[in-house]
C-alpha cells in the first residue's frame, strides 16, 4: 500500500500560549507506504470485512506567529517527526465479478518513533531584540477518526488492486515541559492510497 496524505493542522492557544493561538501553519503533504490486512467476518459473504494498516509517515510541521505579550514578539514554531500509523476500519463491499466498489470507516492510533519540537522566539523592547531558542513543548502519538471510499478490480484469479480516497480527523496532545500548559494539535487529513493485494 502507497499513496499520498495532503494535510492541515492547527494548534488552539490561550493567554499563556498566544504564539499557538495567532500561528499560522502551512500545509503539506506526505508520502505514505506500508501494509495492510483485510479479514471477512463471514466465510460466506464479502461484504463485511476489518480492514487494518500499518503505514510509515513522516513529517515537519512549521508554522509563524506575531503576537503582543507584554512585547511585541514574533515566533518560528517546528515540529518534525516520524510514526507508525495504524488505521482500522470496518468495510463494507459491494459489487460482483471484476469491480466492488467499498466504503469503510474506523479509527487510527499513531506511535511516534522520532520526534522534536523547537521554537525561535523574537521579542521587540523599543530598539532592541530578544531571541530565545526554546523547546518547551513534547507531544505524543495521534489518535482520531477516519473514512474513505474506494474500488476493488480483481486481476486474474486472485490478485487485485484498489484504489482509495479517504479522510482522517486527529489530535495529538501537546504538553508543555512544567507541565502546567497543554493544549493538542489538530491535524485534518485527505489520502489517495494505492492498494495490491496477493
Amino acid at each position: 500500500i502507497f499513496g499520498y496524505q495532503f494535510l492541515t493542522i492547527d494548534i488552539p492557544g490561550d493567554r499563556y500560549t498566544p504564539y499557538f493561538k495567532q500561528a499560522e501553519f502551512n500545509s503539506s503533504y506526505r508520502p505514505v507506504g506500508g501494509l495492510f490486512i483485510n479479514q471477512r467476518l463471514s466465510r460466506k459473504s464479502e461484504l463485511v470485512s476489518i480492514d487494518l494498516s500499518l503505514l510509515y509517515v513522516t513529517d515537519s510541521y512549521y508554522g509563524f506567529s506575531e503576537y503582543v505579550q507584554t512585547n511585541n514578539s514574533q515566533d518560528d514554531i517546528l515540529f518534525d517527526f516520524s510514526s507508525i500509523q495504524v488505521p482500522v476500519a470496518l468495510k463494507f463491499t459491494f459489487g460482483k465479478h471484476h469491480f466492488h466498489p467499498y466504503v469503510k470507516a474506523g479509527g487510527y492510533k499513531s506511535f511516534l518513533l522520532t520526534q522534536s519540537y523547537k521554537r525561535y522566539s523574537e521579542k521587540m523592547h523599543g530598539s532592541s531584540v530578544y531571541t530565545e531558542n526554546l523547546s518547551d513543548f513534547s507531544y505524543k502519538g495521534e489518535l482520531g477518526f477516519h473514512g474513505a471510499f474506494g474500488a476493488e478490480f480483481l486481476l486474474g484469479n486472485a490478485r487485485n488492486v484498489c484504489l482509495e480516497a479517504g479522510f482522517m480527523q486527529g489530535f495529538q496532545p501537546l504538553t508543555g515541559t512544567n507541565k502546567l500548559t497543554s493544549t493538542k494539535i489538530k491535524s485534518s487529513v485527505f489520502s489517495i492510497m494505492l492498494k495490491f493485494s496477493l
